[in-house]
């Protein structure tokens, strides 16, 4: 089944193949594993003898010993580009325990060097096709998908990390040593370089990984690529000689107060990526960020950027491609030159200690000009003296988009609507005056999106059929007091896999109860998927408006909160 799918076995290979699943002994792992191997590879006799061949030269008796064996074939028939990007997944996995976020490991792969252009395509998008074959022949399993369906987050099996451990200290790619570095109690190395260490547990090639910041340095620090750090730390005295960073990490869930970055940043100019993350952690950015050519992310809790200065060499950031959160961010002509090639954009317009006022807002109409923007997060924008249509206009390519603490009229979505490649919609904490609190979405819009969610607004009359959302998979409805009921037409789109509804009107928690029974009831079916959380204190009047509807929660996953 693994080996080819929904074909049938070639005759020609039955008979070794069914020595190779003997040779696995029954470990289920290893036959899932060689199998998923096999798939992409050449179906001839002697191509199979020799995977037969390498799994039957194993020296070892153990059961685990044999599984690490049999594993071992299906890694050495690795392509070569594929080898170090599984390795690298293995000893994240025994550094993070927890399943692993698909955006970290593609950053990190660009910063480690383990990725080459091909065909002009940008290095995030061939990691992306590494990940997929390396989940097409099971050595990773994908455990959380995104809203528009791409991957999240991944795991890999406990044996299979052992696997890439064992590999890879055998094979070079990272080794421990015993003794004393700046403090800590072992040290590894790696292309001769050193890196710092909280733990004992081994890390990867030219990387500081979850560190404490001490002063001292050595000069072997100026080979570091990759550096993670979960403390507050003296930004410019620990970036000193730092030249090759290129993946540059601050998680702080204590520290508060503004972070302000020296403009000596600017010297570290193979920069790739720069995370400061903490919710109380304000990062102050200096004007020589502008000047970054390599930096392809910049994530951060929230982060205040000056202005360009407008003269006429400004430099374009080609490699930019994620930018979050940028706090009052006027986004000019000039910015949009400068980030013609952005990807993910948050924008926060709330801070009023900063300088917040309506022309921010309106130098939004730019927007479409990033021609290559998929994910835009618009936060906290008070459109009191303008309609939304009047001041956004949105490039087709947006795939994701998320509005949060606007002030707009519901008619404005029929803009949204249009975006021809639009898959997720979040709608949240949106303010509405009371006569314009209706939502009657217009026919032939809206016919890509895939995850819709509304938290938090102002939504008492909700007007839809199937014909507007002709293929919406999910539905989340949370915090929605005023709406009384889902649109009935919306059970009968037939994609709908699931509706969630959260601390909503019990009336609105009932009419999913009553969609999924028509679905049951007089389509048979049962792939609709309906969870409802209830306030505590409603529990009583819920249950009593459950009886009196003579509706059960048999098909419904419920709890209280």
């Amino acid at each position: 089944m693994k080996a080819f799918e929904n074909e049938d076995c070639p005759s020609e290979v039955e008979e070794v193949g069914r020595e190779i699943v003997k040779l696995c002994k029954g470990l289920a792992l290893s036959i899932v594993v060689i199998g998923g191997s096999l798939l992409n590879s050449p179906r001839n006799v002697g191509y199979w003898k020799s995977v037969a061949k390498d799994i039957e030269s194993s020296p070892n008796s153990k059961e685990k010993e044999e599984s690490l064996d049999v594993l071992f074939s299906s890694y050495n028939h690795l392509p070569p580009h594929l080898k170090p990007c599984f390795l690298h997944i293995g000893v994240l996995k025994h550094i993070n325990y927890a399943n692993l976020n698909i955006l970290s490991i593609i950053q990190l792969w660009v910063a480690e060097g383990f990725l080459k252009s091909n065909g002009g395509r940008v290095l995030e998008e061939i990691a992306e096709d590494y990940l997929k074959e390396l989940v097409d022949r099971n050595l990773i399993l994908v455990v959380r998908r995104s809203k528009n369906g791409k991957m999240k987050r991944c795991d890999i099996h406990d044996l299979m990390r052992d696997l890439c451990l064992n590999v890879g200290e055998q094979q070079g790619f990272f080794h421990v040593t015993q003794g004393p570095v700046l403090g800590t109690e072992r040290r590894l190395l790696y292309n001769k370089a050193t890196w710092r260490r909280e733990t004992s547990r081994p890390v990867l090639a030219r990387s500081i990984m979850k560190c404490k910041f001490q002063k001292e340095f050595s000069y072997k620090h100026r080979l570091l690529r990759i550096w993670h750090l979960h403390r507050h730390m003296p930004v410019e005295e620990s970036l000193n000689g730092c030249v090759n960073l290129r993946h540059l990490a601050l998680w702080d869930s204590v520290y508060k107060g503004v972070l302000k970055l020296p403009s000596s940043l600017s010297f570290i100019w193979n920069l790739h990526t720069l995370i400061f993350h903490g919710h109380s952690l304000k990062v102050i950015a200096p004007m020589e960020i502008w000047k970054m050519r390599q930096l392809r992310h910049i994530q951060c809790y929230r982060i205040c950027v000056p202005q360009p200065d407008g003269q006429d060499d400004l430099l374009v950031l080609e490699n930019l491609q994620t930018f979050r959160d940028a706090v009052n961010l006027r986004l000019s002509e000039d910015v949009c030159k400068i980030i013609p090639n952005i990807k993910i954009l948050h924008l926060q317009y709330n801070d009023w200690v900063r300088g917040y006022d309506d022309s921010l807002i309106e130098c939004l109409c730019n927007l479409d000009r990033l021609h290559k923007l998929e994910s835009l997060k618009l936060d906290g924008c008070w459109l009191q003296n303008y309609k939304l249509n009047e001041v956004l206009t949105f490039p087709s390519s947006l795939n994701k988009l998320t509005l949060s603490s606007f002030q707009f009229e519901w008619d404005d979505l029929t803009m949204i609507g249009s975006l021809p490649l639009l898959e997720v919609l979040e709608v949240r904490l949106n303010y509405v005056k009371e006569e314009n609190s209706m939502w009657s979405p217009v026919n032939e819009q809206f016919q890509r999106l895939k995850f819709l969610k509304l938290y938090g607004c102002e939504l008492t009359c909700w007007n839809a059929d199937s014909c507007h959302f002709p293929i919406l998979e999910k539905l989340l409805i949370c915090y929605l007091h005023k709406l009384e009921e889902i649109p009935w037409g919306i059970g009968e789109i037939p994609t709908l896999k699931l509706i969630q509804v959260d601390r909503c009107s019990n009336s609105l928690a009932i009419s999913a109860i009553k969609i999924k029974d028509e679905q049951l009831e007089c389509q048979g079916n049962d792939d609709l998927e309906i969870q409802i959380r209830v306030d505590e204190d409603k529990l009583e009047s819920f249950m009593a408006m459950v009886e009196t509807e003579g509706l059960t929660l048999n098909n419904v996953q419920f709890n209280t909160i």
